[in-house]
């Protein structure tokens, strides 16, 4: 995957270590690999909940905001909080903040991507670790830029 490019046929998984790892993928894959490990889908489907992608106060992308659907919510359970993974709640509901460098002050209203699909929930069977797959549709070309400084290639 060296030579990739982010465009909207791929979508990035982010693998929930305590420093995230972004990691480009093909549009609706139910498997891959990095670093050694064979990630599948857990088989929860492609519609796990909403997400929006979190941005620094100069527009930067720096990570996402992950609202998941209940039966997601029980896969992701075991998932800590660490240095770029934290707990949230909107009103109620659960989020997932996750960061994907050492960047955490964003800007909660800018903007609302609340995109919903292609989050499948991956487990690697070497590691155990978890990633979520997100579709990178709505972000603009320069996004995109920002996006793949930041992945595994």
């Amino acid at each position: 995957m060296s030579n990739l490019t982010l465009q909207d046929d791929w979508e990035i998984a982010v693998a929930l270590n305590p420093r995230p790892l972004v990691i480009p993928i093909q549009k609706d894959a139910v498997t891959f690999d990095v670093l050694g490990d064979h990630f599948e889908d857990v088989g929860l489907g492609y519609h796990n909940g909403f997400y929006d992608f979190l941005r620094s106060r100069t527009g930067a992308v720096i990570g996402t905001r992950f609202l998941p659907c209940a039966d997601a919510e029980v896969a992701l359970k075991a998932v800590a909080e660490s240095e770029g993974i934290s707990r949230a709640k909107d009103g109620k509901l659960p989020l997932l903040l996750i960061f994907w460098g050492p960047h955490r002050d964003f800007d909660p209203e800018a903007p609302c991507d609340q995109s919903f699909g292609n989050n499948y929930i991956y487990r690697s069977k070497q590691s155990g670790k978890l990633a979520i797959g997100f579709s990178i549709d709505v972000l603009t070309p320069e996004e995109r830029v920002s996006v793949k400084q930041m992945a595994i290639t």
